[in-house]
């Protein structure tokens, strides 16, 4: 009986560990926000609508906005880093003018790199949904709203919150600093690969100024070196250079590298294998662009490493603290357990017949 009532004690012991709510190792805290005033903008319309901001801790777990709707639309938010989706989710637009959340799984930021923003979207019949927005002056450093691509001297309301993990001494090499990937690309010749990093294209198009021709995208055969980009150059002479675009998916162009009118192509060493990419370049003189240039397709066959992991990341990592993961360990050892209370009984009742029997 001894046995027995102590396997049973420890079935129990194991079903509460197995079941109870994990909690966060790390507490949360505020990062960066702008509490709004009245005035508001509707999200439906716009080709893009975001809020940019610097972080200073280098794990986000929540994004706060103050947004106001019918109740009966749908809030879609993509976290950018550049012109890459870290972080994605959506939920219902709030009945009214309400502060809501999206919650993440710790995702890993870069401290005081200012090329983050939150983007928003909605459906085509949602238009009553609307993002508040500050008065006149910015209240957010380090960040600004922008309305299809347009910066404005406002913020939107957000918050951001998170926590830090280690510092500068954990990876033995300091942070990178405003307009720095982190992943710096080798210094081309006549290219600048930090300038205006991220940014989308101006709408400031001039028609005199004609695009780059015949855009192509391949495959570098160099194992350091991932996609080549080269193009013909510009009919009109007096140029200033050539701004290089890139994109995955559905996302939005963003520049990755400016040069000179002498360069008519580009390495691109940040792109990771199997990602697929839309390439396109433009000429500009002084702050004036061209219209876009073809549009060059490939998916990249080179493997970068990356410093930020996102939710749908490939690379496989055990989370020991994921609920679903303790529940199946906690399954399997209930099973086990079980099984061998099922066996030490059944076998002390063989033993006790086979006694009665003698």
């Amino acid at each position: 009986m001894k046995l027995k009532n102590f396997l049973i004690g420890l079935l129990a012991t194991i079903v509460v560990l197995a079941f109870s709510p994990t909690k966060s190792v790390q507490a949360a805290s505020a990062d960066q926000y702008c509490t709004p005033g009245a005035a508001w903008v509707a999200v439906a319309g716009h080709t893009s609508i975001y809020q940019t901001f610097t972080p200073t801790q280098n794990r986000l777990t929540r994004i706060g906005l103050w947004m106001e709707g019918d109740g009966d639309g749908t809030v879609y938010l993509r976290l950018f880093h550049n012109t890459s989706v870290i972080g994605s989710g959506s939920r219902s637009e709030p009945d009214g003018y309400a502060l809501i959340y999206l919650d993440f799984n710790d995702l890993e930021l870069t401290p005081n790199d200012s090329n983050y923003r939150i983007s928003l979207t909605t459906g085509a019949t949602n238009a009553n949904l609307a993002w508040h927005r500050s008065g006149d002056d910015s209240c957010s450093e380090g960040g600004h709203a922008y309305i299809d691509g347009e910066q404005k001297s406002y913020d939107f309301g957000f918050s951001t919150f998170g926590y830090t993990v280690g510092g500068d001494e954990e990876n033995g090499k300091e942070q990178p600093q405003n307009g720095e990937t982190g992943d710096e690309q080798t210094q081309q010749p006549g290219i600048d690969t930090t300038t205006n990093y991220g940014a989308a294209p101006s709408a400031n198009v001039s028609t005199t100024i004609k695009p780059p021709t015949d855009v192509k995208a391949a495959n570098n055969s160099t194992d350091e070196i991932a996609v080549k980009i080269s193009w013909a150059e510009s009919v009109t002479k007096d140029i200033d250079g050539y701004k290089v675009f890139r994109k995955t998916g559905d996302e939005e162009f963003g520049q990755i590298a400016q040069g000179e009118k002498t360069n008519t192509e580009f390495i691109d060493e940040e792109a990771t294998k199997g990602t697929d990419y839309t390439y396109m370049v433009r000429s500009f003189k002084d702050n004036a662009e061209s219209e876009n240039s073809n549009e060059a397709f490939i998916a990249a066959g080179k493997k970068t490493a990356s410093k930020i992991l996102t939710p749908t990341s490939s690379e496989f990592k055990i989370d020991w603290t994921d609920p679903m993961l303790l529940c199946f360990f906690g399954s399997a050892a209930i099973a086990v357990l079980v099984f061998l209370l099922w066996f030490l009984i059944h076998r002390r009742k063989l033993k006790e017949g086979s006694s009665e029997q003698q």
